[in-house]
């Protein structure tokens, strides 16, 4: 491809005038606005829903993080199933990790839902109703941890 090449003006000492530069801004941000606009993605109710669904309870773990961290005790025990009682127990650090996790699945989820819509709704929508339901099992998990030992 051949760049093209800048005509150089003649040097006249004229300014561009500031209502072109408006005009241009303007023309840009409607462009963008007409762009969101006919993106379906951003006018699926379901997406919208979810995602504002995955947010609230990645805040909702923060805020359990944060408020009450310093009334657990050291470890705590979060893998329930393991045979043995020293593999149950973590230490508190742990569960900082949980929201790091909430938060990776969210931005992977969200990225595949966003490259899968077009061509396959159902394969979005499944996937982000499966995120919905597995922060929701985190989220309760971690409350339960919590409430545990505070409450």
């Amino acid at each position: 491809m051949q760049k093209h090449k800048q005509v150089e003006q003649l040097d006249m000492g004229l300014k561009e005038p500031a209502l072109n530069r408006f005009r241009n801004w303007r023309y840009r941000t409607e462009l963008f606005f007409t762009g969101v606009r006919t993106n379906s993605l951003f006018t699926a109710p379901f997406l919208w829903i979810s995602c504002s669904l995955v947010i609230s309870l990645i805040l909702v773990q923060n805020y359990y993080y944060v408020s009450f961290i310093e009334q657990l005790p050291k470890e705590v025990p979060l893998f329930a199933i393991a045979k043995s009682p020293e593999l149950r127990l973590v230490n508190k650090d742990f569960l900082l990790w949980i929201i790091i996790f909430s938060i990776i699945l969210t931005i992977i989820s969200i990225f595949i839902s966003a490259r899968t819509y077009y061509k396959f709704k159902f394969i979005s929508i499944f996937t982000m109703t499966n995120l919905v339901l597995g922060l929701l099992l985190l989220t309760i998990s971690y409350i339960k941890i919590f409430t545990t030992y505070i409450f």
